[in-house]
């Protein structure tokens, strides 16, 4: 009997956006992607807030990290991903 095994990932928060946390969070994901790659899991579950912002070119920069990924990869949306984001000062509205 052949075990299934899988790899899950949750609030990579990647963004494009100025400062030191995108360039942090992008290579804290293409790490990721690497020790992934080196178990050889069967697939990857994603568990939202892949971006920050939501924004296409934070979608854009997510599909670049995780292309090199050998094993197939199921993406959930989050809050940051679709909007639910609180914006801060402002109470009555999501992003």
């Amino acid at each position: 009997m052949k075990l299934t095994r899988f790899a899950l990932v949750a609030d990579t928060h990647i963004t494009c956006g100025a400062g030191d946390k995108a360039a942090l969070y992008q290579q804290r994901l293409a790490r990721a992607v690497a020790a992934i790659n080196k178990e050889r899991v069967d697939f990857v579950l994603h568990a939202g807030d892949l971006t920050d912002n939501g924004s296409a070119e934070d979608f854009a920069m997510a599909q670049k990290l995780l292309q090199p990924l050998q094993a197939p990869l199921m993406l959930v949306g989050g809050n940051h991903d679709f909007g639910g984001k609180l914006v801060t000062g402002r109470n009555d509205q999501v992003t």
